[in-house]
C-alpha cells in the first residue's frame, strides 16, 4: 500500500499516533473529560422536567422526612436516591453528587479506552475512541441529572472491561478471580438499574457460537463460557433476593414492552398512545377483552394479560409489520431527532448558546462516531472479532444492548447513549485502520459503496427531519416551543 498516495490521511494519521504514543495523552484528555462535564454541570440551570426525574425529586423528598423508599417502585428504579441522598447528607450538598457523577462518567471514558485498547491493541483506536466518548454531547450531559443512566453505562462499560479480563486469565485462579468480581460489578447494577440482568446469557451466546463454529481451540474456552453462564444463572436466579428490593406487593406494568410490540404507540413503537384514534383502537380491544373475560374493575394483573394477549395478536396476525415495527424502532433511536434532555440542558444553560447552536451541538457529536463506524467498519476486521474473545464479546454486548434499549422494549433517543459509549463507539477505534482508509480512497468500487451507504444514511435521517417539521409540524413544533421556553 503506497502511503504517498494521501499524504494528508497519512499525516494526519501519524500525528495522531504520535500523540497517542505520548504517556501523558491519557490523563490529559481523561482531566479534560472531567473538566468538560464539570463544566456543563456549572453551566446547568434546568435541574427537573428532564427525563424522569420529579419522580426521583419526589422520592428524595420522601426520603428526607424518613419515609420508605424502595429500590424498585414499580417499574422506575430508585437506587440513585440513596446515592444522592448520602452526598447531600454527607457533604451538606446535592451540588456533590453532580461532582461525584462527573468522577463516574471519567471512569467510563477510561473504560472506553481501555476496552478499545484491549481488542485492537492500538493506543492510537483507543485514542480516537476517548475523543468521540468526550464530546459526544448526550453522555456529557448526563451527570448534572439524577437519572440512573450516567451509573447504567458505568456498570455496562466495567462489565465489558472485567469479562475482557476474565477471557485473558492464564489460570483458573485468575478466572474464578475475574468471575467473582464480574459478578460484583452486575450485583451493584442491580441495585440502581436492571438493564444487565440477564448479562450472563451473553457467555451462553458464545458458547454456543463456539459450538456451531466449531473452532478447533482447547476444550477449556468452550468450557469457561459454559461455566460463567451456570454460575450467573444461579446467582442472578437463585441467591440474590429481587423482593427485597420491590416494593412489597407491586405489580409492575407490561406498558414498556406493550408499546413496543403493538401497533398502538404513536406513529409506531413510542412510549404512549400520542394520538386519540391509538387509544380508542386501545379502549375499544380492552372493552371486548372485559366482557369475554366477564371483568368488570380489572387489575394491574389483568390488564398486563390483555397487553400481553394484544402483542402476541399482533406479532401472529402482522408478523411482517411488527419485524417493521422492530426495524423503525431502531431507525428512528438513531435518528435525526436529538435526545429531548440534550437540547434541554443546553438550550437552558447559563451560556445561553440558543436553539440552533443546541441541536447542532447535540447531533453533530452524535452523528460522528455513527458516520466513522460506518466509515472504518470492513469485513476483514469483524470476521477477526468473530474469532477471538475479545471481539466476541464486544460484539455481543453491542447485541445486547441495542436489543435492550430498541427492541425489548418502546424506543426513545436517550435510550441510544448507553449503546454509543458502551459499544459504538468503542467499535470505531477498533474498526479504526489508516491503511483500509487509504483503501476507500483509492479504489472506486468500494469508494462509492461507503457513499452508498452514507447516502441511505443521510436519506433516511433527512425523511425524519422532513417528517418532524412537515408531516407530524404541529407535534414537534410544540416540542421545540416547550424547549426554547423552557428555564
Amino acid at each position: 500500500m503506497k502511503s504517498i498516495e494521501n499524504p494528508i490521511l497519512w499525516r494526519f494519521h501519524s500525528r495522531l499516533k504520535a500523540v497517542s504514543e505520548h504517556p501523558y495523552t491519557l490523563y490529559i484528555l481523561l482531566s479534560i473529560g472531567f473538566l468538560l462535564r464539570l463544566l456543563l454541570f456549572f453551566n446547568t440551570t434546568q435541574f427537573e422536567d428532564v427525563s424522569e426525574v420529579n419522580a426521583v425529586w419526589g422520592a428524595m423528598e420522601r426520603l428526607r422526612t424518613g419515609e420508605p423508599v424502595y429500590l424498585y417502585t414499580g417499574n422506575y428504579p430508585f437506587g440513585i436516591v440513596y446515592v444522592a441522598y448520602f452526598f447531600e447528607y454527607a457533604f451538606g450538598s446535592l451540588a456533590w453528587f453532580f461532582v461525584f457523577q462527573c468522577l463516574v462518567a471519567t471512569a467510563t471514558l477510561y473504560f472506553v479506552y481501555m476496552i478499545t485498547l484491549k481488542i485492537s491493541g492500538s493506543k492510537t483506536g483507543a485514542v480516537i475512541s476517548l475523543l468521540l466518548a468526550t464530546i459526544y454531547m448526550d453522555f456529557a450531559l448526563l451527570p448534572p441529572v439524577i437519572y440512573n443512566q450516567n451509573f447504567e453505562i458505568f456498570f455496562t462499560a466495567a462489565a465489558l472491561l472485567v469479562s475482557i479480563h476474565l477471557f485473558n486469565s492464564k489460570n483458573l485462579a485468575q478466572f474464578f478471580a475475574w468471575t467473582l468480581f464480574l459478578f460484583v460489578v452486575l450485583y451493584v447494577s442491580l441495585l440502581l438499574k436492571a438493564t444487565l440482568q440477564y448479562y450472563y446469557f451473553i457467555f451462553l451466546f458464545l458458547f454456543g457460537f463456539s459450538v456451531l463454529r466449531k473452532w478447533r481451540r482447547s476444550g477449556r474456552l468452550k468450557f469457561e463460557y459454559l461455566l460463567a453462564f451456570l454460575v450467573g444463572f444461579l446467582i442472578f436466579n437463585y441467591l440474590v433476593p429481587r423482593n427485597f428490593f420491590t416494593k412489597p406487593g407491586a405489580e409492575l406494568t407490561n406498558n414498556h414492552v406493550f408499546f413496543g410490540h403493538t401497533d398502538y404507540g404513536g406513529l409506531g413503537g413510542e412510549g404512549t398512545f400520542l394520538y386519540e384514534e391509538n387509544e380508542l383502537r386501545y379502549q375499544k380491544a380492552l372493552d371486548a377483552y372485559l366482557i369475554e373475560n366477564d371483568i368488570d374493575e380489572p387489575t394491574r394483573k389483568q390488564l398486563n394479560a390483555f397487553r400481553q394477549a394484544e402483542m402476541i395478536k399482533f406479532i401472529k396476525q402482522k408478523p411482517l409489520s411488527w419485524i417493521g415495527l422492530q426495524i423503525r424502532k431502531v431507525v428512528y433511536t438513531y435518528g435525526s431527532v436529538p435526545v429531548r434532555d440534550t437540547l434541554t440542558l443546553l438550550k437552558t444553560g447559563k451560556l445561553n448558546i440558543g436553539l440552533i447552536l443546541s441541536v447542532l451541538l447535540a447531533q453533530l457529536t452524535f452523528a460522528l462516531p455513527i458516520l466513522l463506524f460506518f466509515l472504518f467498519i470492513r469485513w476483514t476486521k469483524f470476521r477477526e472479532l468473530l474469532t477471538n474473545r475479545q471481539g466476541q464479546l464486544l460484539l455481543f454486548v453491542f447485541l445486547y444492548t441495542l436489543a435492550a434499549t430498541s427492541i425489548y422494549g418502546h424506543y426513545q433517543e436517550r435510550y441510544r447513549i448507553l449503546v454509543m459509549v458502551s459499544a459504538i463507539i468503542p467499535l470505531v477505534g477498533v474498526f479504526y485502520d489508516p491503511h483500509y482508509l487509504q483503501k476507500v480512497f483509492s479504489n472506486r468500487s468500494l469508494l462509492l459503496t461507503k457513499l452508498a451507504v452514507f447516502s441511505l444514511i443521510f436519506l433516511i435521517w433527512a425523511y425524519q427531519i422532513y417528517d418532524a417539521l412537515w408531516i407530524n409540524s404541529e407535534r414537534y413544533f410544540k416540542y421545540i416551543e416547550n424547549v426554547s421556553s423552557a428555564g
